[in-house]
């Protein structure tokens, strides 16, 4: 394990109090803000696996919580619908800084709904959806009577996702781009298969049916906006210069992820060299003709309903009226009197068979055991149930309850296995205590250990491993990235 405090406490003084017995006020002079709409690099609308970039300003202290890519976009063909995230419409984000691949966050759809399945993230449902919209638009609350399509006129953009990990956890937050090269976001678009194709709107069973025709999508009027600050007495300015003196370097850390993608059968292999490995993450998707999916997840695909919800979509009626009735399986306490439905790529569900998520095999069938191992070493100690991992990944991800409301939501809609190797805290405190892994050639392995003939075969698995990484911004513009 490694240890590192970017403030020490011989250079804090030698006595510290916190801010709970602290009486003094801090003042910061001659602060002015502003906010920035920054065009990409290119204009147009543009379609699935095409790509855009934006380039921030290059003399100025910008607040990276706040930056976020506005744009307008558009399902387009039968009854096609947007997902319920509209970061799933971005595969891809990378950041480079003079030339310089900084961060690279490879199915950043799929890390984004884990980390709202998981506790980690809210997403405005004005702005980012958190749910697919049915029979009426989440949007403008109007009728959908085809496809979810919004009008591309006037430069409208209904739309605001953040730009990813790397922005979302640096810090220090307000970073001074004077002291850096260039930087650049480079946006990728995803497959066509992150939107919705059912047969039809007008009830629950075609919602679920899949249209023979995948629909598509398009994006335009795409800008980010950029809240950006200045101190007029310079004296921010002077702190970093003599910050590079004295130190030689600024430093800043964020929480990277690197991801690895396979078809699961038993065991799947990662690896890493990272200075510190913070947490492991596998996720599934389903790549069978059975339930909750009937193609696999790249495919054309309807809505995948919730487990549990959706009691107010009675199979048969309308479901732009219906008010009440039940559809079979459905809860009916609260926070379940409504419907909710997932797109396939961001549907998650549990290495088992179809008849293992539902009736009373759910209940009889023995459970598939799992573990991760580090070298051989395995995480945690003992094998592993389905139903413990649920336990296991919300204490890892550091949260009291998750956005599941039933273990077979779970199961079904949001599975995950997750093992934290550092500190809770360190990200919020600037300290690296993950697993150093520099010195070793490590491997990393998430194993089917026991009941083997309770798990499937060919599902998709997602193996996410996030490190604390660190930017050092030299003299001259020079950067370096530890990872």
């Amino acid at each position: 394990m490694s240890m590192y405090h970017n403030h020490p406490q011989a250079e804090r003084g030698s006595m510290t109090y916190p801010q709970s017995m602290a009486y003094y006020v801090k003042s910061l002079e001659s602060l002015t803000t502003g906010t920035f709409k920054i065009p990409a690099t290119t204009n147009g609308e543009l379609i699935a696996h095409q790509q855009f970039s934006v380039l921030l300003p290059t003399a100025a202290l910008i607040d990276t919580r706040g930056l976020r890519l506005n744009f307008q976009a558009k399902a387009v063909g039968h009854k096609g619908r947007l997902p319920n995230n509209m970061s799933a419409l971005f595969s891809s984000i990378d950041v480079n800084i003079g030339g310089i691949n900084v961060s690279s966050i490879q199915e950043n759809g799929v890390l984004d709904q884990t980390l709202v399945n998981w506790g980690q993230k809210v997403k405005d449902p004005v702005t980012e959806k958190d749910s697919v919209s049915l029979k009426v638009s989440s949007v403008d609350l109007e009728d959908i009577a085809n496809a979810e399509e919004y009008t591309y006129n006037n430069d409208k953009a209904y739309f605001s996702v953040p730009l990813g990990q790397f922005f979302e956890t640096i810090s220090p937050s307000v970073i001074s781009t004077n002291y850096m090269p260039q930087i650049e976001i480079v946006f990728h678009l995803a497959s066509n298969s992150v939107i919705a194709s059912p047969s039809n709107d007008t009830t629950f069973a075609n919602i679920t049916a899949k249209h023979t025709a995948q629909s598509t999508y398009s994006i335009k009027n795409y800008h980010v906006i950029c809240p950006v600050m200045s101190i007029a007495n310079n004296d921010y300015d002077a702190l970093l210069q003599q910050t590079l003196m004295s130190r030689g370097s600024l430093e800043l850390v964020f929480r990277n992820w690197e991801t690895f993608s396979d078809i699961f059968s038993a065991t799947t292999r990662a690896s890493s060299s990272a200075s510190s490995l913070d947490m492991l993450v596998a996720t599934f998707r389903r790549n069978t003709a059975t339930a909750p999916l009937e193609s696999a997840y790249t495919g054309i695909n309807a809505l995948i309903p919730v487990k549990g919800k959706n009691n107010q979509c009675l199979a048969g009626v309308d479901t732009g009226n219906q008010t009440s009735g039940l559809v079979g399986g459905a809860l009916t306490n609260d926070n379940n009197n409504h419907s909710e439905f997932l797109v396939a790529p961001l549907c998650f569900t549990a290495p088992v068979p179809a008849n293992s998520l539902s009736g009373a095999t759910f209940q009889s069938d023995p459970e598939a055991k799992f573990q991760w191992k580090i070298n051989g070493t395995p995480q945690p100690s003992f094998a592993a149930s389905l139903s413990e991992w649920y336990t296991l990944s919300r204490d890892a991800w550091g949260v009291k309850k998750t956005k599941c409301t039933n273990l077979n939501e779970f199961f079904s809609n949001r599975f995950c296995a997750a093992v934290r190797l550092n500190l809770k805290e360190s990200q919020n405190q600037r300290i690296v205590s993950g697993l150093d892994l520099r010195q070793s050639n490590s491997s990393l392995t998430f194993d089917l250990v026991q009941n083997n003939a309770y798990a499937t075969s060919t599902d998709n698995v997602i193996l996410m491993l996030a490190n604390t990484s660190r930017l050092i911004v030299g003299e001259g513009k020079q950067i370096n990235v530890v990872n």
